[in-house]
């Protein structure tokens, strides 16, 4: 008999658990099955990715010419957005490095809990540092804060906690739609006990949302896998 996969917790669930609707965030949480959904809005991001991590499979800052014809099976609205990212991508990082290659969608958590999703991607320069860049795609402009006062850099951090193992890593946050960049040199072993007490924080919250899962209408049920026999829409 299969036993039951730790419970699921995102980088969404982390970011925005008092904001999601109850009920979703329980089904996710748990890992209920849910209906299947077109992934038609990440061909884009999907494919940029890949083509970037391919194309520091050795030690490189890869040129425009890099991505030509690499994704011709787009279409033609899909593959101007493909074309902007990858011309931003190699305007915004110049520096040679060698992809880190990452065997899996997850990290384990004590209390049977387990951080699911990507968490940008990992590199090594030419001195065997880490880096870590964190690529978007058009998502909202966010207030000017620290980088790692961001979810989504904690997030990171933590799935990769143990190949930083406590060095200095410099990450990169990147949007290839709207052209913006920040980036930073964080030490892991000085911030890590504060992302953790984040951690157990966020944790807390999506416990007590879970504990009661009132369905709540609104933007997000056009895209909710869960939406049949939602009691909110009978």
């Amino acid at each position: 008999m299969l036993e039951d996969p730790p419970a699921k917790v995102t980088l969404g669930h982390l970011a925005r658990a008092e904001r999601m609707c109850a009920r979703r965030l329980k089904l996710e949480h748990g890992n209920t099955r849910a209906n299947w959904t077109s992934n038609g809005r990440w061909r884009v991001s999907n494919r940029v990715t890949e083509e970037v991590r391919l194309a520091h499979t050795d030690l490189a800052a890869p040129r425009a010419d890099r991505f030509d014809g690499a994704a011709r099976d787009l279409t033609t609205e899909q593959l101007a957005v493909y074309e902007l990212a990858t011309r931003w991508y190699v305007t915004l990082f110049t520096r040679p490095v060698r992809v880190v290659d990452e065997d899996q969608w997850g990290t384990d958590l004590p209390g049977d809990l387990r951080l699911v999703g990507r968490a940008g991607l990992a590199f090594t320069d030419a001195d065997d540092r880490p880096e870590i860049r964190l690529l978007s795609f058009g998502s909202p402009p966010a207030a000017p804060i620290a980088l790692i006062e961001t979810p989504a850099v904690r997030f990171a951090m933590l799935r990769r906690v143990e190949w930083l193992h406590g060095r200095s890593v410099r990450v990169a946050v990147a949007d290839l739609v709207r052209g913006t960049f920040d980036e930073d040199t964080i030490d892991t072993s000085a911030v890590m006990p504060g992302i953790d007490e984040w951690l157990q924080t966020r944790l807390d919250v999506i416990r007590d949302r879970v504990a009661n899962p009132v369905p709540k209408p609104g933007l997000e049920c056009a895209w909710c896998p869960y939406i049949a026999g939602c009691e909110a829409h009978r």
